[in-house]
């Protein structure tokens, strides 16, 4: 039989086949839906015409169907059930999905030389990240080399229990990051990695659709519910990536021990004045708020905004504790020791545009000069250095990453929180 595009494929035609490659394939994943579990994984193909069609398989055809379907290799495929996507977003559009059961035929088409990557994917650069980070956009594709994978945790929100675990990941910026596998995304594709992660001679390489861009962690990914982690794709630009991690192995494992996944000045070094934006433009009430952004402007200091809190060591939230024994967590659930943490409170100007501001924990001491124990200390013995600190402060410009603050600090009233900053040199003209 005649392959046919994909285009011509539809829910009346009783026999068909077509030669089709794989774009995503998820980890298996179990629905829990009108009280019975069911068992399925995901597909994406596209034919050389570039037209994409989605598949599914259930229960047992998932387990059939193991071992193919293995993404970036070619398939002829025949026999899947076809069936009418209800509302398709998009009229030109194809608008059938296929369903692989017992009846669907599967055959490898080979091929002599190891595929490229296919024109969907548009790999983001790492240093490309913090334009996206807290924003309503998502990462369409990233590749990169998975260096080590830090202990699990369980999160303690849900019920029942969700694993999640963060993976070093790094690509040739030499900027390693963390990602977060949440729940399923975990338990499936943080296996396969688990799996070839051990050797320091070679490291697994990933590509992950659709994840978000956070400024947990200064900056951080994590994995969403549609988000997909294809384990070792066999493509050109994976064996180059690992090609470059055997390289520059000692380097690359050397940064994972010195922790430069979670250092600021790699993840977010500073910018020139091209890359800032508009106080204006960030603190605008629209529909779709702007992500973590660069602003710069000369600072003035809250000086009745009290300059530590205590804190759940987990999670940071600021909580008012009475005793220290005992504890759980209002944000996160944990018990805990509580400890004391450093803040501070701004406003930065820049001409006739201002935004209030707050600085928390290490950035907070790295602006202000002083430890949170110091802080506490000094309090305690009936010294109080909001003066001295607004004095040292007030004029300054300052250029900082601000992101929108979490529910539990706009609470307090600051709408947008410092992820990190940079003193800039006052002989830099500032319109004010």
């Amino acid at each position: 039989m005649e392959p046919l595009p994909v285009s011509e494929i539809h829910s009346s035609l009783p026999q068909w086949t077509s030669v089709i490659q794989v774009i995503e394939a998820s980890h298996t994943k179990t629905t829990h839906a009108a009280r019975a579990s069911r068992v399925y994984r995901r597909f994406v193909f596209a034919d050389s015409h570039g037209v994409k069609v989605s598949a599914v398989a259930f229960d047992g055809n998932v387990a059939r169907i193991e071992g193919l379907l293995v993404p970036f290799k070619k398939y002829c495929i025949g026999g899947a059930s076809v069936e009418e996507i209800p509302k398709p977003t998009l009229p030109d559009l194809y608008r059938f999905f296929w369903i692989i059961n017992k009846d669907t035929l599967i055959r490898e088409v080979f091929e002599p030389d190891m595929p490229s990557l296919p024109p969907y994917f548009h790999l983001t650069p790492f240093t490309s990240f913090q334009h996206l980070a807290d924003s309503q956009a998502s990462i369409t594709d990233m590749m990169g080399v998975v260096l080590y994978a830090l202990p699990k945790r369980e999160s303690h929100l849900d019920a029942p229990l969700v694993a999640t675990r963060d993976y070093v990941v790094v690509d040739q910026s030499n900027m390693p990051i963390l990602l977060t596998l949440n729940g399923d995304l975990e338990s499936g594709a943080g296996d396969a990695i688990s799996d070839s992660i051990a050797s320091i001679e070679s490291k697994p390489v990933i590509i992950a659709v659709r994840v978000r861009v956070k400024t947990d962690n200064y900056l951080s990914l994590c994995t969403k519910a549609t988000s997909t982690i294809l384990v070792s794709p066999r493509i050109q630009e994976a064996a180059r990536l690992e090609h470059w991690y055997r390289s520059n192995r000692s380097a690359l494992m050397s940064s994972v021990l010195e922790k430069h996944y979670c250092d600021p000045l790699l993840l977010l070094p500073p910018v020139s004045d091209a890359m800032l934006s508009s106080i204006s433009d960030v603190v605008a009430p629209t529909q779709f708020p702007m992500g973590a952004s660069w602003i710069k402007g000369r600072v003035s200091v809250d000086r009745l905004h009290r300059l530590w809190h205590l804190a759940c060591p987990y999670c940071f939230t600021p909580n008012n504790f009475i005793e220290t024994l005992g504890i759980s967590c209002v944000a996160c659930l944990k018990d805990l020791y509580v400890f004391p943490r450093a803040s501070v409170k701004l406003v930065v100007t820049y001409g006739t545009a201002s935004i209030n501001v707050i600085a928390l924990g290490y950035e907070a001491e790295k602006l202000i000069g002083f430890t949170a124990y110091q802080l506490s200390q000094a309090e305690h013995e009936g010294v109080t250095l909001n003066l001295r600190v607004a004095d040292a402060l007030d004029g300054r410009v300052l250029c900082c990453y601000v992101s929108r603050s979490p529910e539990s600090v706009q609470l307090a009233g600051v709408s947008f929180t410092i992820v990190t900053s940079y003193w800039v040199g006052d002989a830099i003209p500032v319109n004010d």
